[in-house]
């Protein structure tokens, strides 16, 4: 539990998705000792990744796939050794959760940047309202 809460604050302090995605991958591989991590696009494209996915056909429950659906894409992580229990199935979902929520907030805080930095627009500062 303690690493989770050490995961969420890592990835709490990302400021950019790819920074967030990166970072989900790194660190909840180690949380719920997978020997994979990955992010995977709506269409299943890699985005983000930590370890090597085995070319070993794996077993169901030795792969979680988790939603981020904000940012329609998946965290997937997978290992061979040993099924996945509840309390990291959990942990896992947990993360994604709080990964999803930031990458909607950093897409936001992206959209108004650059509406306040528009030529159109009379600010010439957007990190005065959003930062």
């Amino acid at each position: 539990m303690v690493e989770a809460l050490e995961v969420a604050a890592v990835i709490v302090g990302c400021r950019e998705i790819e920074e967030l995605y990166e970072s989900l991958c790194a660190h909840s591989r180690r949380s719920v000792r997978s020997g994979w991590a990955s992010v995977l696009d709506e269409h299943g494209k890699v985005v983000a990744q930590s370890g090597i996915p085995s070319t070993d056909a794996e077993q169901p429950d030795h792969v979680v796939s988790m939603p981020l659906p904000s940012a329609r894409a998946s965290l997937v992580l997978g290992r061979t050794c040993s099924p996945f229990a509840a309390d990291e199935r959990h942990t896992a979902a947990a993360l994604a959760r709080i990964a999803d929520s930031l990458s909607s907030r950093i897409r936001e805080q992206r959209r108004l940047r650059s509406v306040l930095c528009h030529p159109s627009n009379s600010f010439s500062d957007a990190s005065l309202f959003v930062d």
